[in-house]
């Protein structure tokens, strides 16, 4: 037998030893860690450990159509799937599918507490109720009437703050949405597309509008627009059946008892006020000083008259229909005096005479929205959004959008099913508002948090540098404080080709880039680490360029650099905002540049806090509510989602991602017949994990004297 067949034994045998092989050329390579990471069962042949691995290796690329050395090559039933490269790139889903296992099954890091609770039988065997937004109220009776249970309250997000938001001299925009396909006197789109086409950062309100008397928004959608500092508005709407009747002076005391109805409707879910519909001027003179100083109110006029100037002090706002000529606007205008922008008209797109930037100087509020770009690039901002849980100095964005192909948890698709959940849409930029080279999208092919990422895309010249605006800031540089940066990206390109800029009022850049490729070691899985400040890597006229304190690469491919700023030479300084850049580090070549960032925080902390585990947060209360049949728990006010993970396996090391949650409770599968086990994980507002919870939950027998117990 030659040398040759000898090889080609060796390896033919290896090929068919297991299901998965995985040849290599070092013990710690990026596919070997990413089985590891899946729990798939790989049969690992170490090369360099193998006499004659030089012939093997020959043997291999033969077989394997490769001309080129090579790191890595696996097999799965024989037959080769890929090098390196091309398993990182397909790992979360078409790995899965050829390793024939659950692309969700994940790890949770730490040591997990356990929790086990017991439940009778037939509390999750009954099947969930009807959500009450499939039952609302058709009438005021009913309305005054309806029982609101608790355990289905949805108010969770506060609403975050725009320092501007409140600004009276700025010209509001209210978008309008409609729940059916009754076309709408304030409405030009359906909902998928007008809430795609409205920047969140020009936005004020939104309102939920249809056909029903009481109408209340999705599922879901306040928590996404209260992170973007945008107002949602429930709709009440009395219709011409009823008009006459309701509009009769009434008693007091029912308009009282429908207002304090009203309030308890909106702690319930968390809108933040109410378009009325149908009410004549002497009813809403009534009801709006009753429901004006706890809710934010908008009262919908069916005629354009200056007499409705007159209610202005007592509501929010008047919504108006559009005026038929530039007079009209400009005599109420001047009726309402300071409160002009409280009027609020809708657009007639017939009419070219009062267009959207006839009201926008005339310094009135406008609640139609049109696919003219004046919207992006003319339309005042209202941002910076302050962080509804790091305060008014802090910003954390994953740039989800709510929906996504997949979902991902830290870099790693979990779920390979669509995901849908309008509560989780992040704080977002304002996409392309100035000319540059460089294009913005929100992507759902990959994402780091969710179902998307900010993808960012150029074409450079040689040595061409570009960048973008992303968001305001407005943080301060205090004495003996640090500011922490992070941001997670992924890119085809060399990773020194992009970071983040910090801009400041003194029209100073902070350059947060990684560090010099000579420095950089040449292994994918490379760590940076040190508890110092960011080290100064280059200055020139206003501008300093920092290297990050910690740099890693996870086996999927994002990169998450950390960085650390403060000391004498930033004190009192003050950051407006943040931008992102690229460059082409080629001399001579064109070049197609390409990022999708992930995760970016701003997150000032004590200066003796050397990492972000210290902020995360602990689950604590672990119980079941046995009339709702719902886990619940107790977390710190600084989280802002938990992680559900469910056992599948006996292992309790693999978990299935099952969803995440804004509130601190989670419905129990229904129709239970065996004991389940999940796994809870709080995420900080700043994106650090807390401890997992391990939670057991056992069907007790008929004759248990409790409905649930905690051991």
């Amino acid at each position: 037998m030659d040398a040759t067949t000898k090889f080609e034994l060796f390896v033919s045998t290896r090929v068919a030893q297991a299901p998965v092989v995985l040849f290599t050329t070092g013990d710690v390579t990026p596919v070997l860690e990413l089985c590891r990471l899946n729990h798939v069962s790989v049969h690992h042949v170490n090369l360099d450990r193998v006499a004659g691995n030089l012939a093997i290796s020959q043997v291999l690329q033969r077989r394997c159509n490769m001309t080129s050395p090579f790191q890595e090559l696996l097999f799965v039933n024989a037959t080769f799937v890929g090098d390196t490269a091309t398993v990182v790139s397909m790992a979360s889903t078409a790995l899965a599918a050829l390793l024939s296992i659950d692309p969700s099954t994940f790890v949770v890091g730490g040591t997990a507490d356990d929790v086990v609770l017991t439940i009778d039988p037939s509390l999750v065997q009954r099947g969930h109720a009807t959500s009450f937004n499939d039952t609302l109220p058709i009438d005021p009776q009913s309305l005054l009437a309806w029982h609101l249970d608790p355990a289905e309250a949805t108010r969770s997000v506060p609403l975050a703050h725009r320092p501007r938001a409140s600004n009276r001299q700025r010209s509001h925009l209210t978008a309008f949405s409609s729940l059916n396909s009754s076309p709408d006197q304030y409405k030009n789109f359906d909902e998928s597309t007008q809430l795609s086409l409205v920047p969140w950062e020009i936005l004020d309100a939104i309102v939920f509008t249809s056909e029903g008397f009481l109408t209340l928004p999705p599922q879901g959608f306040v928590d996404g627009a209260h992170r973007n500092g945008v107002r949602v508005l429930g709709s009440l709407t009395w219709h011409a059946d009823s008009a006459a009747q309701i509009n009769q002076p009434n008693d007091f005391c029912d308009w009282q008892s429908l207002a304090l109805k009203l309030q308890t409707v909106q702690s319930f879910t968390g809108v933040d006020g109410w378009h009325l519909v149908g009410l004549s001027d002497q009813v809403a003179a009534t009801l709006l000083p009753l429901l004006s100083p706890s809710s934010y109110v908008l009262w919908a006029s069916e005629i354009v008259s200056s007499s409705v100037t007159t209610l202005l002090p007592l509501a929010h706002g008047v919504l108006l229909p559009a005026p038929v000529d530039k007079s009209t606007v400009v005599k109420l205008a001047k009726a309402a005096g300071d409160r002009r922008w409280q009027l609020t008209f809708a657009l007639d797109s017939v009419a070219a005479e009062v267009s959207a930037r006839t009201l926008r100087f005339a310094d009135v509020s406008v609640c139609t929205v049109t696919n003219d770009p004046f919207w992006k690039t003319n339309w005042r901002s209202v941002a910076p959004v302050h962080s509804v849980y790091g305060g008014v100095e802090a910003l954390y964005t994953a740039f989800n959008v709510g929906h996504g192909a997949t979902t991902s948890v830290d870099g790693r698709v979990v779920s390979s099913s669509p995901w849908h959940d309008q509560g989780q849409v992040d704080v977002l930029p304002l996409l392309n508002k100035a000319k540059s080279p460089m294009h913005m999208n929100l992507s759902l092919a990959k994402a780091f948090q969710g179902g998307s990422s900010l993808h960012l895309c150029a074409t450079l010249p040689a040595k061409a540098r570009v960048s973008v605006d992303l968001l305001p800031l407005q943080v301060h540089f205090a004495p003996r404080k640090v500011i922490r940066v992070a941001y997670s990206f992924h890119t085809t390109n060399d990773p020194t080709s992009f970071g983040l800029v910090l801009n400041l009022v003194s029209k100073d850049e902070i350059v947060l880039r990684g560090w010099p490729s000579s420095q950089m070691t040449s292994s994918p899985l490379s760590q940076i680490t040190s508890s110092s400040l960011s080290p100064l890597i280059g200055r020139a006229k206003h501008t300093r360029a920092y290297a990050p304190v910690s740099e890693t690469t996870s086996p999927n491919g994002w990169i998450t650099r950390v960085y650390q700023l403060g000391g004498a030479l930033w004190d009192s300084h003050v950051i407006k905002g943040v931008s992102v850049f690229g460059v082409n580090l080629s001399d001579e070549r064109t070049e197609d540049w390409s990022v999708h960032v992930g995760q970016v925080v701003v997150c000032p902390v004590a200066a003796d806090m050397p990492t972000l585990s210290q902020m995360s947060p602990v689950i604590t209360a672990v119980q079941i509510d046995p009339s709702t049949a719902t886990l619940t728990w107790t977390v710190p006010s600084t989280v802002q989602y938990t992680h559900v993970f469910q056992e599948m396996l006996t292992c309790h090391d693999e978990l299935v991602w099952v969803g995440r949650t804004n509130h601190s409770r989670w419905q129990l599968p229904s129709k239970a017949k065996s004991d389940t086990t999940f796994v809870l994980q709080p995420v900080h507002w700043t994106g650090a994990v807390g401890r997992p919870q391990r939670v057991t939950i056992v069907l007790g027998g008929a004759d248990d004297p409790s409905s649930f117990r905690q051991t």
